[in-house]
């Protein structure tokens, strides 16, 4: 089967000049009760003359899984790489995977190609250190774990990136993520992030309720990326999406402060992000 090869949430809440271009986002909005929420939504779709529904997000538990569940999640494909009961799942919805190709079973960046029935092609990676994949990435998106590995101590295997080429062979979207904790484990973090570049994340309206949280703020990082930080209990939550990217942050046990210097260390970079 031949190998093929590919360059290696929500509506709008800000737009941000900064002097190197405009900066879209389309976060979460911000709102004190649902009655606000409901209200937004109305003068938009009156404005638009569309009818869309509100969808409001909620924290849910407070308490986080521990570290040991979270990392027998995210080493579930490394611990089966040359295995196909672990090559299904894509951003995109809607292909079958159907079959694989290990490409590097052993070597520090491991790989393998997923084929779907339609033609199109997934290609994998994992490595011990998810700072090595840094190497793999597109230059659609990117977020480097420098700082983030000399300060935090990453799970072994915990990471996982892929590509996707549609039947056309052209570009489909990617995917990235990675496991930290601190070197005691009392606190532990995923960074990920996605690109479809067959969705935006211009549609839709999704709001977060003040009330629901213990703390929910914007916070614009030092790459002038807007993030919408979220705490509840011991959970936290940073997210910020672009017209086709989200980047996201979970954490059990992890400070606000310690959160908002992860997310300026990570030198972010989305390709539709800067006009």
């Amino acid at each position: 089967m031949k190998i093929a090869a590919i360059a290696a949430v929500v509506s709008l809440l800000s737009v941000t000049a900064f002097a190197v271009g405009i900066h879209l986002f389309y976060n979460p909005t911000i709102v004190e009760n649902r009655d606000d929420a409901f209200a937004q939504q109305a003068d938009q779709a009156g404005t638009s003359g569309a009818e869309s529904g509100v969808g409001i997000m909620s924290p849910g538990s407070g308490t986080p899984p521990t570290l040991e569940e979270v990392t027998e999640a995210y080493t579930h494909k490394a611990r089966g790489w040359t295995s196909e009961d672990t090559m299904g799942g894509a951003i995109r919805p809607g292909y079958q995977w159907v079959s694989m190709e290990v490409a590097d079973a052993d070597g520090p960046i491991r790989s393998r190609y997923v084929y779907a029935e339609s033609g199109a092609v997934k290609t994998e990676y994992t490595a011990e250190n998810p700072g090595d994949l840094n190497a793999v990435e597109s230059d659609c998106i990117r977020m480097d774990l420098s700082w983030v590995n000399e300060n935090y101590s990453y799970i072994p295997n915990a990471n996982f990136f892929y590509t996707i080429a549609d039947e056309e062979g052209k570009y489909a979207g990617e995917c990235f993520e990675a496991l930290y904790a601190k070197e005691d484990k009392s606190a532990w973090f995923t960074l990920c992030y996605s690109r479809d570049p067959g969705s935006s994340n211009e549609d839709g309206s999704t709001y977060l309720v003040k009330g629901d949280y213990d703390e929910v703020y914007s916070y614009t990082t030092s790459d002038g990326f807007e993030f919408v930080i979220q705490i509840y209990g011991e959970c936290s939550w940073a997210f910020c999406a672009t017209k086709y990217s989200t980047i996201s942050f979970y954490g059990g046990y992890m400070s606000q402060m310690e959160i908002e210097n992860i997310l300026d260390h990570l030198d972010l970079y989305a390709a539709e992000n800067a006009g």
